[in-house]
Formats: structure tokens, sequence, C-alpha cells
């Protein structure tokens, strides 16, 4: 008797724990700077980023970075500068990074380090990244992310096998909570809200009083996970921009106090990554993997002591 043939589990993607094809998992993540200023908006792609980190940049202006892998966007952007939060931030899936340039500080301290780096202003022409006539400079350079992917497999020949985050459909913690707003108090054009949709299982994705949309598929934006990564954010001595800003340091290797917001629910716990090139690890109060419910993730990485609002 011939013995049946087990039915093969789905691959899942390591940066959603979805469902994905053997073509797009073989694909190289891409990371991409995306401008978060009010002339930026809507932004495009930021729906099909498995994973968002968003951080305050000078000024209290926020800027994010923006992980791919599941699906292949035509138009992302705009793009704009990196910072020192990058240099970390985009080893841990091994991914391509594209970004308009930085300020001189942030560019050595990212060509030192182990990234690969597609800078802008290593091409020459209008491949891979595009400036569109339609929007008014600096918020008109875009990429397709086939293109970048195609650019920077000439420069990065190599590339290594990557962890995956943590995910499981069953809801994990304790009380639930219906919304979600960073920073607390007035609204600001950088305040975001999030509230809590149980008919999809999905936070819904407000900015500065309005929902937030992408450009790319005039969809709001919704997300599984919003994760609320505390940092020891520092001001360092280099001068970011025009105004005499100083940046600021975000480290994302090391530990610290993690909040996972999933199913409606709030689930406290630390994160850990010990270098640039692993994984960030979310665990309970207990020691537990804390892990994510599939589907996209939005990270906030906030200063320790930065409050949020959510009941």
């Amino acid at each position: 008797m011939a013995t049946p043939t087990p039915t093969p589990s789905p691959l899942r993607s390591p940066l959603t724990g979805l469902p994905i094809s053997p073509e797009a998992l073989d694909r190289r993540v891409v990371a991409v700077k995306i401008d978060n200023a009010p002339g930026a908006r809507p932004q495009s792609g930021l729906s099909q980023a498995g994973i968002v980190f968003e951080h305050e940049t000078e000024g209290s202006v926020t800027r994010y970075t923006a992980f791919f892998l599941d699906s292949d966007v035509d138009l992302v952007g705009p793009i704009r500068s990196a910072r020192f939060v990058d240099r970390d931030l985009v080893q841990q899936f091994d991914a391509l990074f594209a970004h308009v340039g930085a300020s001189p500080p942030v560019m050595q301290d990212l060509r030192a380090s182990a990234a690969a780096d597609v800078d802008q202003f290593f091409y020459a022409g209008d491949r891979p990244y595009t400036r569109l006539t339609s929007r008014p400079s600096p918020f008109n350079v875009y990429a397709s992310l086939a293109s970048l992917r195609e650019f920077g497999a000439r420069r990065y020949s190599t590339r290594r096998w990557i962890e995956s985050l943590e995910f499981t459909k069953d809801p994990q913690g304790l009380g639930a909570v219906r919304s979600i707003t960073i920073p607390p108090g007035p609204q600001t054009y950088f305040q975001v809200h999030y509230s809590y949709d149980p008919a999809i299982g999905q936070w819904r994705r407000s900015l500065a009083g309005a929902p937030d949309i992408d450009a790319a598929n005039d969809e709001p934006i919704t997300v599984a996970n919003v994760v609320i990564q505390h940092v020891d954010v520092r001001v360092t001595a280099f001068i970011e921009d025009s105004l005499g800003n100083l940046s600021l340091a975000i480290p994302t290797t090391g530990s610290g106090p993690v909040t996972v917001f999933r199913d409606g629910l709030r689930i406290q716990g630390t994160w850990e990554r010990p270098n640039a090139k692993a994984i960030t690890r979310f665990k309970t109060a207990r020691g537990d993997p804390l892990e994510l419910r599939p589907g996209h993730t939005w990270v906030h990485l906030l200063d320790t002591d930065q409050p949020i609002d959510s009941g």
C-alpha cells in the first residue's frame, strides 16, 4: 500500500508570517527610506511593506524605514536621506538599502558598515531611481522594487540567509485595547492614531487626524501589529540639516522594554538584539516568545521615557 504524500506546508514570509511564493521568498529584502514631512504625503508603497520602522529625525519630524519582500511595488517613495539608525536596522534582514544620500557623518558611518548600500548618488540617469514631474523636489524621488533589486545585485552579489520574526495566530495578552495615540496630547502633523477593527483583525492607521492612505493603491493603511520599541535615544554632536539640528543616535541593538498591540490586546515585555545581523526578538515578562500576529507590522522606535496613550 502506497504511503500518502503529505500536503506541504505553505512557505511563510520571514517579515509577515503570511504564505509566500517560492519566487518571492527567493527575492532579496529591500529597505527604503521614506519621508514623512507633510509635503511628502501621501506616500506610495507603505501598505505593501512587511514591516515599517518609524523614528524621529530632528525637530519632532518622523521618517520611515520600510522593508519589502512579499510584494513588488512599481513606485515606492518619496525616498529621502538616511539617518544613523539605518546602519544597524537594515542589516537584520540583509536588505538592500535605498536612500538619497545622507549627511557626511551618517554617510561615513553607513559606508563603513556591512550594510548593502544602494544610495541614489551611486547612479546616473533615471535608474533605478526616478524623479516624478508631478511632485516638487525634494519629494519627487521614487524607485521600483524590481529595479532596486536588479541594480543592487550588481553591487552586492552575495547575500545571507535571514531569520524570521516569530508569529502565531493565537491571541496573547490581557485587556482589550481599541485605540493607540503616539504621541499623546494635542494633534500635530506627526501624531499617529490607531483604531482596532475587530471585523478585520487589523489596526487602522491615521496620521495628523486623517486616515493614512497609500497613494500607490488609494487604500487606507492597516497593520496586524503595532510595536512600541523603547530605546535610549541620544542627541549627537553632528549637525544634520541646514537649520543646525543635531542628529539622533537611535540604537536598535541591545535590549529594552517593548509593548506589542495585536488582536486588540496589549502585551508588555522586552526586546533583545545582540548585534546588527541578528533579528530582533520579543519576549513576554515571563521570558516566553512574544509572537506577532501574521501580517504587516509597524514599529515605533521611541525614547525610553516617551509616553503613548492606549485604551
